[in-house]
């Protein structure tokens, strides 16, 4: 009998609804989900009512492997339980997300309106396909020229790079739930002022963060220099002066774009005092430590720079952004409708359709409702990979 740690034991036994395991790798979370799945059988559930979702086919059998080893074990003190469990494993889901979706769509064709005998694309055709997909979407709209927005973008961009971002955009989009939908609203959301609050400024003010820790590590830097055998003592004022000058910047009271630019407007190192009668060495030793703090003004700038706000500009420069996401948009939808097309000809269906597909099954209440009588647990193992 393996000794379970106190995290683990929580992870067995717990009565949620639902339960997220999050441990490193190799630390048992497959032998926790064994030992869980062993104590619900113990508890009076059936085998065959679970689903077990892995990531790879391997995985699978490993799995199934796993599970018929340990029953096998615990028949021995109780053959009626896990005798039967045992009997209903050969039967159990124990399948990749992608063979769950197959099995879905494999009973429920009709609901979505694909052929029932679809088979998987492998990657050289997929990528055929699409590439031809996206010339027939690009030619038919720019054909039409009915959407000035693409027409905008594609005089902007040439084809190869288009064709680059549209199956950039494409591959996350599949992963999405209501992939365009999503696409819409995110679009709409690019040209919406007041602009130190959009997104793309708030990453600004956090990198800023980044930035400082950079002029701190150069502060840092800058102190070992002392401690050198021809660091010139003399500089030490300057050091310090220095070091006080940033310590206002690293202590800002609020974090906030206005409170930050105000610290680095008074922002200032002093001038360094002229020594001379120096040596070779100590000049060389100065030199390297004036260059420490050239970069800290440099960052300094750079952060200042980032953070001044030409609205005027952002206005101009996001709307042409907003006028060039909606073209491409349009493309990408457009691609994605013929790329349809072209795998429903050749009787095809990709990864990325099975799981739309069964997204749209599991929309429908009565189907749902239905698959959802079919299992009293559901595991997945490898969540951060299979979702």
């Amino acid at each position: 009998m393996p000794m379970w740690t106190t995290q683990q034991l929580q992870a067995i036994d717990a009565n949620n609804n639902t339960i997220l395991v999050s441990a490193a790798a190799g630390s048992g979370k497959t032998a926790v989900l064994v030992e869980r799945i062993v104590q619900l059988i113990r508890g009076g559930f059936h085998l065959d009512r679970m689903l077990i979702v892995t990531f790879t086919k391997a995985a699978a059998a490993e799995m199934r492997q796993r599970l018929n080893k340990r029953l096998i074990k615990e028949a021995a003190a109780d053959p009626d339980t896990f005798g039967a469990a045992l009997d209903e494993l050969e039967s159990t889901e124990i399948s990749t997300i992608h063979a769950f979706c197959q099995k879905v769509l494999r009973n429920n064709f009709q609901a979505v309106g694909i052929d029932p005998m679809v088979r998987p694309c492998d990657d050289q055709m997929k990528k055929a396909l699409f590439e031809a997909a996206w010339l027939e979407a690009f030619n038919d709209l720019l054909e039409k020229r009915d959407d000035s927005d693409f027409i905008e973008l594609a005089y902007a961009w040439d084809q190869p790079r288009l064709m680059e971002m549209t199956a950039q955009l494409y591959d996350f989009l599949m992963s999405l739930p209501d992939p365009f939908e999503w696409l819409r609203q995110a679009v709409d959301a690019v040209d919406q002022p007041p602009y130190r609050q959009h997104p793309w400024y708030q990453l600004l003010v956090q990198h800023a963060g980044m930035q400082l820790q950079g002029i701190e590590a150069i502060l840092q830097s800058m102190r070992r220099m002392f401690e050198e055998k021809d660091a010139v003592q003399d500089r030490w004022e300057t050091f310090q002066a220095d070091e006080t000058a940033c310590e206002a910047l690293f202590h800002v009271e609020q974090w906030t774009a206005e409170s930050l630019l105000r610290a680095l407007d008074g922002f200032a190192l002093g001038k360094a005092k002229v020594i001379r009668g120096l040596s070779e060495e100590e000049k060389e030793w100065s030199k390297r430590l004036s260059k420490q703090r050239d970069k800290i003004k440099e960052m300094v700038k750079e952060i200042r720079d980032n953070l001044t706000v030409d609205e005027d500009r952002l206005q101009l420069e996001f709307s042409t952004m907003q006028r060039h996401l909606r073209g491409l948009a349009a493309l990408t939808e457009a691609t994605h409708h013929a790329f349809l097309a072209q795998k429903a000809e050749k009787h095809l269906i990709d990864f990325s359709d099975m799981e739309q597909f069964t997204m749209q099954v599991l929309s429908d209440p009565a189907l749902k409702a239905q698959m959802q009588g079919e299992y009293d647990h559901i595991f997945v193992d490898e969540c951060q990979d299979v979702s």
